[in-house]
């Protein structure tokens, strides 16, 4: 009985609050552990008026050489004053586009993935999504600028108010994907939206507006469009400068005016095919323009087409 009645007393002991060994979680640094790198946690304000470039780029370096993880933008206005130079295996991402998360390059490219600032001279495995890039203090640059670069992917991104030095421009470089990007340029008749040359990458749903052309392509690496709207640009929709075996598949270009085209193959552009899309030229201007009459495998199928098509492009 004293024995059941000690093993009992000690149980209630315990289990006595006053008894019971108290321990405090430890919070692990977020800049450290996790593969999210918040660039707040290296000074960036985010408020429109500081110049967040130096701690942007902290970020970038620190997660190139620990975590090659994701360097997160919370919802803000990022002002920055030199290009952001962006290392292998790392991501950018903000919260959408929209006025979310914006980044102000003044007199600056705003962002770089080139081949030349590492060693080794090729940059690769990089996504960025979420941002947008506000062009009107930086209209001699270009927003984004990727040269000698591999596995590279640009997602749910705008370029607002790109100038003379256009969108985006991607050279030398493959397996590049785009995905729901658009570019809306000042409206004020120059500048190229996006410019490819030669690179292979696929345009999923762009959207490009108001430039002088919407999009540039030399060089026989093959850019496929799938989708997308190429609209209110002056020149031309898509435009071919000895750009050979690309294709556009479903989209909608149009040609206000007659300086250009919606969709133009320029010197010596051969073996381009345009699928199951809506061509429209408003005024004069042709649909499809090839600079010669002679016959170089430009082929339109299966396509609505509002206006003058050149000779020596095929119609099936």
């Amino acid at each position: 009985m004293l024995q059941a009645l000690f093993v009992l007393a000690l149980s209630a002991l315990l289990v006595s609050p006053a008894c019971v060994a108290v321990t405090h979680a430890v919070m692990p640094d977020a800049t450290v552990s996790s593969a999210w790198t918040d660039v707040r946690a290296f000074g960036a304000l985010g408020d429109g008026k500081a110049d967040d470039t130096a701690a942007i780029q902290r970020a970038i370096d620190y997660t190139a050489t620990t975590t090659q993880g994701i360097v997160f933008f919370p919802p803000g206005a990022y002002k920055i004053t030199d290009r952001l130079k962006l290392d292998r295996n790392v991501d950018l991402m903000g919260v959408g586009v929209g006025f979310g998360t914006q980044i102000i390059p003044v007199n600056t490219d705003a962002i770089t993935i080139l081949g030349s600032d590492w060693p080794g001279g090729y940059g690769f495995r990089n996504h960025i999504n979420g941002l947008t890039i506000m062009m009107n203090q930086s209209a001699d640059r270009t927003a984004i600028v990727i040269d000698h670069a591999y596995t590279i992917k640009l997602e749910n991104v705008m370029v607002f108010q790109a100038g003379s030095g256009g969108g985006i421009s991607i050279a030398n470089a493959g397996h590049v994907t785009v995905a729901d990007v658009s570019v809306y340029c000042a409206g004020n008749g120059f500048g190229i939206g996006i410019t490819v040359r030669d690179a292979n990458i696929n345009l999923y749903n762009p959207d490009v507006e108001a430039c002088m052309h919407g999009l540039v392509v030399s060089g026989d690496q093959g850019v496929h469009v799938f989708g997308g709207h190429f609209e209110r640009n002056a020149g031309y929709g898509i435009r071919y400068e000895g750009g050979s075996y690309n294709t556009i598949t479903g989209a909608k270009i149009s040609a206000p005016n007659s300086q250009g085209a919606a969709v133009g193959f320029i010197l010596g552009s051969s073996s381009n095919t345009v699928i199951g899309s809506r061509l429209e030229a408003y005024k004069t201007g042709f649909v499809l323009y090839q600079d010669t009459n002679l016959d170089r495998q430009n082929v339109v199928m299966g396509s609505y087409l509002n206006g003058r098509v050149s000779k020596g492009i095929k119609q099936q």
